[in-house]
């Protein structure tokens, strides 16, 4: 996000720099975030639970998303496109610190020990 804010060079915009900030944002945005969205009630939650974790993590993403459809166009026509993704930068990295520490270590364990334990 932030190399694409550095793409708007005034009412300019640098297509070079905005093609690879682009580029990363899309590789690293389905890597990390669109996977765990999936990933993560299969592999955290007993199996009698996984399918109202899955509609759970899909509605959470859902509210998201109307957040950015909403607010994302508000933003941009009050402080501007640069500033609009440099703000979503910032949100980035507090989503990813969020999850990082509230992670849950299964290295080792099997499904079958969850089982067990919930």
């Amino acid at each position: 996000m932030f190399i694409l804010a550095l793409s708007q060079s005034g009412s300019q915009t640098i297509i070079a720099l905005a093609f690879v900030g682009f580029g990363l944002f899309n590789l690293l945005q389905n890597w990390g975030p669109n996977a765990t969205t999936f990933l993560l009630p299969a592999e955290l939650y007993p199996t009698r639970l996984r399918a109202t974790a899955h509609g759970l993590a899909s509605g959470i993403a859902k509210v998201g998303a109307a957040c950015g459809i909403m607010f994302v166009p508000l933003m941009t026509a009050s402080y501007g496109v640069r500033e609009t993704v440099i703000f979503m930068g910032f949100v980035c990295i507090i989503a990813f610190i969020v999850t990082w520490l509230t992670r849950i270590d299964m290295t080792g364990r099997s499904l079958e020990d969850i089982e067990d334990t919930a």
